[in-house]
């Protein structure tokens, strides 16, 4: 096994589904994840959102979180996969930012939550 290859294997209805990532793949995830939560704070609409922290949202420390993997319930497929970054201000957790994409990485939703 390569030494940078990550393997998640996954036990369904007595059959074993090995998932290969490879370590740029998760950079391009968290990249499109990043891209997202930017495109959240300075969308027009969202100009709420400066209200509900004390610091200038570009000031928030993002930091890459975990990935997962959603099947449907009932089958093997793969559904989307939900990217993670926590939020940070002066190394305080404040809040968590979800970037929900399809199976061909596309952005088809998001969740923002400050705490």
């Amino acid at each position: 096994m390569p030494k940078n290859e990550f393997f998640a294997a996954f036990l369904i209805a007595h059959a074993i589904m090995v998932i290969h990532v490879q370590p740029p793949e998760f950079d391009q995830l968290y990249r499109k994840a990043r891209e997202g939560y930017q495109a959240c704070i300075n969308h027009p609409e969202n100009g709420f959102l400066q209200e509900q922290v004390t610091l200038p949202l570009r000031k928030i420390d993002v930091r890459e979180g975990e990935v997962k993997i959603v099947f449907s319930a009932g089958r093997v497929e793969v559904d989307r996969m939900e990217v993670h970054l926590g939020l940070y201000a002066s190394g305080e957790w404040m809040g968590d930012y979800v970037a929900i994409l399809n199976v061909t990485g596309e952005l088809v939703d998001e969740r923002l939550v400050f705490h």
